[in-house]
């Protein structure tokens, strides 16, 4: 019975961990998916023929976690943790039981 509670605590423990590790990956990946996400973009120039071509590129992975801390701070990766720990914390501890 004592060995049932351990593995239920430890499958929510290991839920709660791993979703608060990966929350600043999926804000990353969030932003990076959304078109409305208003990233600043470089130009690129390129000088094929006699004209000028502008490029506009999306921000690396790395990139925009720096946007992020910089016009936001840090607790902007964090945003919707807590939504997700609601839905991951009790879903966890029954996996680990199977």
């Amino acid at each position: 019975m004592t060995f049932d509670f351990l593995h239920l605590f430890a499958g929510g423990f290991a839920g709660t961990v791993a979703a608060i590790i990966t929350c600043p990956l999926e804000v990353v990946k969030t932003r990076q998916q959304s078109s409305v996400a208003k990233f600043n973009t470089t130009t690129l120039y390129s000088t094929t023929t006699s004209l000028t071509r502008f490029t506009k590129y999306s921000p690396t992975f790395l990139l925009c976690i720096v946007h992020i801390y910089k016009t936001e701070g840090w607790r902007s990766w964090f945003r919707g943790l807590v939504p997700n720990l609601v839905g991951v914390a009790p879903s966890s501890p029954p996996i680990t039981l199977l």
